[in-house]
C-alpha cells in the first residue's frame, strides 16, 4: 500500500514538474497561417518576434489569385499585400490579449471580359476591361493569442485603418469620368481599410 502510495505521488510530482515546466517556458517567435484562405484560393501567413515582454513586432504577408466564369462573363482577380505590426501585449507573455498600430500595403489586379452575340449577324462581340489599385493604409488594431500545449497557437484580431488609394481603370468600353474613379477610390479604401486575421501556428 505504501509503495502505491509512493508510485502515486511521485507520478504526480513528475507530471506536475512537467506541466509548471510548459507553462514556465517563454515564446519569443511565433510563425501564423491562415488555415481557410488554403479553401478559396488565398495564402497568407506572419511572424511575430518578442522584443520584450510586453512588446512584439509582427510582419505579414499574403497573396490571392481568383478567376470565374460565368454566363459569358470572365473575371480574374489577384491581390497582393505585405504589412507590419506593433504589438502591446497586456500580459508579459505572447499568451495574451494585443494592440497596436499597422501599416500594409495592398495591390489589386483584376480584369473582366463580357462575351455578347448580336442578333442580327449572330457575331460574338467582347467589351474587356482592367483595373489596378494600390492602397495604403494606417491603422490599429485588437487581438488576442492562444499558445497551448507545446506551443500550439491561435490567433484572433480584428482593426481598422485610413487608406490612400490610386486606381487605374482601362476597358473597350465608356472610359469613365473622374469623378467615377474618385467614387470607386472610396470604395476601395473603405473595403481595403479592414484589418482581420484568424490563423493557427506554432510559437517556440
Amino acid at each position: 500500500m505504501k509503495k502505491a502510495f509512493l508510485v502515486v505521488a511521485l507520478s504526480c510530482v513528475v507530471i506536475a514538474a512537467g506541466f509548471a515546466q510548459e507553462e514556465d517556458q517563454e515564446f519569443t517567435m511565433a510563425v501564423q497561417a491562415n488555415p481557410l484562405g488554403f479553401l478559396f484560393g488565398s495564402y497568407a501567413g506572419n511572424f511575430q518576434y518578442q522584443v520584450a515582454p510586453h512588446h512584439g513586432v509582427m510582419g505579414e504577408i499574403g497573396f490571392a489569385a481568383r478567376s470565374s466564369d460565368l454566363g459569358g462573363i470572365e473575371t480574374s482577380q489577384s491581390r497582393f499585400n505585405i504589412g507590419a505590426h506593433y504589438r502591446y501585449h497586456f500580459n508579459p507573455t505572447m499568451d495574451s490579449w494585443f494592440l497596436g498600430p499597422f501599416a500594409k500595403f495592398v495591390s489589386l489586379n483584376g480584369e473582366s471580359t463580357v462575351t455578347t452575340t448580336n442578333f442580327l449577324t449572330g457575331v460574338e462581340e467582347e467589351d474587356s476591361s482592367s483595373y489596378s489599385a494600390n492602397t495604403f493604409v494606417l491603422g490599429g488594431n485588437i487581438g488576442r493569442r492562444w499558445i497551448f500545449t507545446q506551443g500550439l497557437s491561435i490567433v484572433g484580431r480584428v482593426g481598422y485603418g485610413a487608406s490612400s488609394v490610386s486606381l487605374d481603370v482601362d476597358g473597350d468600353g465608356d472610359v469613365l469620368t473622374d469623378d467615377d474613379i474618385e467614387v470607386l477610390e472610396r470604395a476601395f479604401g473603405i473595403a481595403l481599410g479592414f484589418d482581420f486575421e484568424l490563423s493557427i501556428g506554432w510559437a517556440f
